[in-house]
């Protein structure tokens, strides 16, 4: 990927340069108190909107019960469906530059990769769905439960739920951590390594191999938002992932087991990493062939370096 424009802050990428995803705001031009204003904008505004949804909840009485699992689900994700303003806003009022720069290196989203992202994942996830409700699910399937507000929340708010993640984990907080560093290395593997920590704590209490899953499924999103140069594959795929989990869970009334997940065992985290991984690379593979040259940011060409001041006192001189 290559920048489109000046970079003239000191530091900065030249414009003959790539430019990678994590790097893209420091690209754009920023300063050493940019990333801490944006986070502090950041923390402002979801913490606002928290306290919003709470008040909600306050006057809304007793009728809302938190501990029931329909009213559970709904809370959770409206609660990080709260991500998405405020890491849009960040970077809108931290860095001063376009919302739209946290979405991909194009300042946009990119609804058709979206759209097709998610159905490319439907090629590896949606069989194994299948083969685990029909031949590898522990509990056989019941129908009994209460279904609909569930399925109804599945499909209309776990994609945004998913946005607001990746928006504060693969897209704030990597491109955060992107502005501190000059080293594209550093930077890149600093990107990755950071938010999917901090993506894999924020689920809280959890035993050894459930955090190595969410790690892992951390990387895997951050590398898709690398490769691609946005974050409309990780979303594509993370959406997926949630879905049909909770799919199989609901299928099999299992839904508030699934939500309160604390622990598993080490093959079925393994197991999720590979089915996971197996899918980012079905999605890498179709970004390959059909949007990669849609997408690719035009080649600058080659310019004499432009003459610096001594070289005019030079010229002047002999002139």
């Amino acid at each position: 990927m290559r920048y489109h424009a000046g970079m003239t802050s000191p530091g900065d990428p030249s414009i003959f340069e790539p430019v990678r995803y994590p790097q893209w705001q420091r690209a754009l031009g920023s300063r050493w108190w940019k990333p801490w204003l944006a986070l502090l904008i950041f923390g402002l505004i979801y913490g606002g909107s928290l306290l919003l949804l709470r008040a909600g909840v306050n006057a809304l009485g007793p009728g809302v019960r938190a501990d029931e699992v329909p009213w559970f689900l709904l809370l959770l994700n409206l609660s990080l469906i709260g991500l998405i303003p405020a890491s849009m806003l960040a970077v809108r009022l931290g860095y001063w530059h376009p919302a739209g720069s946290l979405l991909s290196l194009w300042q946009r989203m990119r609804w058709g990769w979206l759209l097709r992202a998610w159905a490319v994942s439907w090629l590896a996830m949606g069989p194994l769905l299948l083969l685990d409700l029909f031949l590898v699910a522990p509990h056989p399937i019941d129908l009994r439960g209460q279904m609909l507000w569930p399925v109804v929340m599945l499909l209309f708010l776990t994609p945004l739920q998913c946005a607001g993640e990746e928006l504060a984990f693969r897209g704030l907080a990597a491109q955060v951590v992107g502005s501190f560093f000059r080293q594209r290395v550093v930077s890149i593997a600093l990107s990755l390594l950071i938010p999917s920590l901090l993506f894999a704590m924020m689920h809280g209490p959890q035993d050894g191999p459930l955090f190595l899953a969410r790690f892992g499924l951390g990387l895997l999103f951050g590398w898709l938002t690398l490769r691609t140069g946005g974050l409309e594959a990780a979303i594509a795929l993370h959406t997926l992932n949630n879905q049909t989990a909770f799919l199989d869970a609901i299928f099999t009334n299992q839904l508030q087991e699934a939500l309160f997940m604390t622990k598993v065992d080490w093959i079925t985290a393994v197991v999720q990493l590979l089915l996971v991984g197996l899918a980012a690379w079905i999605i890498w593979r179709a970004y390959q062939n059909r949007e990669a040259a849609r997408w690719t940011l035009p080649h600058w060409p080659a310019q004499k370096p432009v003459a610096t001041a001594e070289a005019n006192e030079s010229r002047a001189a002999q002139g």
